[in-house]
């Protein structure tokens, strides 16, 4: 399935290249964990992050286009369990593979996922009788959002990501995530 989707993120790229728009994005995210399995006594919080990328959009036709590009995302969040706390940080290289429909002028919709693998993880724990669970080394979101653009150069992006994989054991994070975009030319 992996395979299928970059190939076919390459396919779009090189057919739709010359109706290509490049942005810089920077990124800043809220994220929460949902445990399924674990000890009811797990408090979780929610922890912020960040992101920094490239976002590419590539057009279809006159309003549907391709959104994908590359970035680093950071996502942090914590647990309280009994006399333990512990700190969870994970830095993914992100990967968008979303539609996008331009509604208007200035402002358009996009839904899909993204392939978020993993370059580094950290679990830290402050107490005792608690040990890391296992973490996934991909994990696809499900995404929906909207951007809107302020001018020629600058926009800016708010989007949920729900997450539909495993972070790590019996835990999937999601994350609201607002973004400013300056355009290439």
């Amino acid at each position: 399935m992996i395979k299928i989707l970059l190939v076919l993120s390459l396919v779009l790229s090189s057919v739709t290249y010359a109706d290509t728009k490049l942005s810089v994005m920077g990124s800043l995210t809220y994220n929460t964990s949902d445990t399924d399995d674990l000890s009811s006594a797990i408090d979780e919080e929610p922890g912020t992050g960040f992101g920094l990328g490239l976002r590419a959009l590539m057009g279809i036709d006159d309003q549907l286009h391709f959104r994908s590009g590359a970035g680093i995302v950071q996502k942090n969040f914590s647990w309280e369990i009994g006399n333990s706390d512990v700190d969870f940080s994970y830095t993914y290289l992100n990967v968008p593979l979303t539609l996008y429909w331009k509604a208007g002028p200035q402002v358009g919709l996009f839904a899909g996922t993204a392939l978020n693998a993993k370059l580094n993880d950290e679990c830290d724990v402050s107490g005792n009788n608690f040990n890391c669970p296992d973490d996934e080394t991909i994990v696809f979101p499900a995404i929906i959002g909207f951007d809107f653009s302020f001018s020629e150069k600058l926009g800016m992006e708010v989007s949920y990501e729900y997450g539909m994989t495993e972070t790590l054991e019996d835990t999937k994070v999601s994350s609201a995530v607002i973004s400013l975009l300056y355009h290439l030319d």
